[in-house]
């Protein structure tokens, strides 16, 4: 399937949007693989106790790895847009580590 071109857009660039909505679905088990990201350490406090917590990248990619339904939506969407976008997934893990210490 060709993409499309968003009106807002240049011709030569994609809308993100419409990447994300008309695209393929994200296979997350190879992002990961590809990206290689590097096992960094995030030190977190629990939002819902204070207490620090130590979470490493691996630990949060595994539980991305296994989201489902909207969640797995949601994550999905947002390694696009940062992908897209040259972000800082870093900061997104981390992110994601506070939810994960708020948990235990």
């Amino acid at each position: 399937m060709a993409p499309f071109l968003c009106p807002r857009c240049t011709p030569l660039s994609l809308c993100y949007n419409l990447i994300i909505e008309t695209g393929t679905p994200m296979n997350l088990q190879t992002f990961f693989t590809e990206k290689d990201f590097d096992i960094r350490t995030y030190e977190v406090v629990s939002p819902t106790t204070g207490d620090s917590h130590i979470i490493t990248t691996d630990v949060v990619i595994d539980r991305i790895l296994s989201t489902q339904g909207q969640e797995r939506q949601g994550v999905v969407r947002i390694l696009q847009l940062l992908d897209f976008a040259n972000g800082d997934f870093h900061h997104f893990f981390k992110h994601l580590a506070t939810g994960l210490a708020a948990q235990f």
